[in-house]
């Protein structure tokens, strides 16, 4: 969280001063956008920043799914993605391998609220009426989805740039820049965070992340950020790190050896000087199976097979579209927004279920995004 709050106040100052955003101005410049949404992130934050509970008058709880669908509202307005995917959890939110590697992972998160958890499989429904796929995996986190999206979407010519909206610094080794097309240099795809507010997505310039604002607030690249999280631990996923080893000693240690296998090297080297004194230097030998074996918990899987949760979620889109949606398409394509959809019935799937779900304030949201994507 105060990695997250940190990012919020250097956004503010980047505003202030009109700046941030070469690579972000070029991401909203690019023609081809993929929009990753952490789903259950939003509604968690939606449900806890709710300061009534709101319902439909058949009695279903709806203060999560309500601050779901005006976020996704606002994304599709203000970073008008040509794909899109909202990616779920898949199964009980924490991954069955990380927690084969260390019994005790996530276990200090208490259960959903009965009426948050009763809106959770309203997402989904939800989603596909505003034209946005929605992707999970069994046994998979959706962190872990999101990085085999990215890394697919980044090692492909069909997507310029990606936008994650999460709260979640896990993602943060994601992020990367990307390059305008030069000449004999091909285009690379730009990917930054966004966090799951409305001010955020308005102010994406100058409020999104990317590896200068992870550099700026932690002092570390995004690529050393595995690293980071191994050595001082996750106190959100219950991850012990090394003791004595916080965000300032963890920076120093990448900074001056540039990873943790060197890290563990230079504490190992008893002929030369440690950048710290024989505490640390003790500390980081006697635990370095900890930090090592951390690395297996915090490091994202971006090489998980999707062929079966595409195919599940091309299927469920066929009932309303007009456009028959291949299994043999492309990840990344599988996404595109709208869903194979005509303009008529895209603005007539958005209103009904806003409808349903009495969420008539939203209305104008959905006309406007209907205006942006008129063929």
């Amino acid at each position: 969280l105060l990695i997250i709050l940190d990012f919020a106040r250097k956004g503010e100052n980047r505003a202030s001063k009109g700046g941030g955003g070469q690579d972000a101005q070029m991401l909203l410049r690019g023609s081809k956008r993929l929009l990753l949404v952490d789903s259950f992130g939003v509604m968690f934050q939606s449900y806890h920043a709710m300061k009534y509970p709101m319902t439909t008058r058949a009695g279903q709880p709806t203060s999560a799914l309500y601050g779901y669908c005006r976020l996704l509202l606002h994304a599709l307005e203000h970073l008008q993605p040509t794909h899109a995917a909202c990616v779920l959890e898949g199964g009980a939110g924490k991954s069955s391998h990380r927690v084969q590697i260390l019994g005790s992972y996530k276990s200090n998160r208490s259960p959903p609220a009965d009426d948050l958890r009763s809106q959770f499989n309203l997402m989904e429904p939800i989603a596909d009426a505003l034209g946005i796929a929605s992707i999970y995996k069994e046994g998979y986190e959706a962190d872990d989805v999101i990085a085999t999206l990215t890394n697919t979407a980044v090692n492909t010519d069909s997507i310029d740039s990606i936008v994650i909206i999460s709260s979640d610094k896990d993602l943060l080794q994601l992020v990367r820049c990307g390059r305008e097309e030069e000449e004999g240099r091909n285009p690379t795809t730009t990917v930054r965070i966004c966090k799951p507010n409305l001010k955020a997505l308005k102010s994406f310039s100058t409020s999104s992340i990317g590896p200068n604002e992870v550099t700026e607030t932690l002092g570390i690249a995004p690529e050393q950020m595995v690293d980071y999280l191994s050595l001082t631990g996750d106190s959100a996923d219950n991850i012990p790190g090394v003791p004595s080893i916080g965000p300032a000693r963890a920076k120093k240690l990448l900074n001056s050896y540039g990873s943790l296998q060197e890290v563990i090297a230079a504490a190992n080297d008893f002929g030369a000087k440690f950048v710290f004194g024989d505490k640390i230097r003790k500390a980081v030998i006697e635990h370095s199976a900890v930090a090592e074996r951390n690395t297996q918990l915090v490091r994202l899987f971006d090489d998980l097979d999707l062929t079966q949760e595409i195919a599940r979620s091309v299927e469920k889109s066929g009932a309303n579209s007009e456009e028959t949606l291949s299994p043999l398409l492309s990840i990344t394509e599988s996404l595109r927004f709208g869903r194979g959809r005509s303009e008529e019935t895209r603005e007539k799937l958005m209103r009904a279920v806003i409808e349903e779900f009495e969420f008539d304030s939203l209305l104008p949201n959905a006309e406007r995004v209907h205006k942006i994507y008129q063929d």
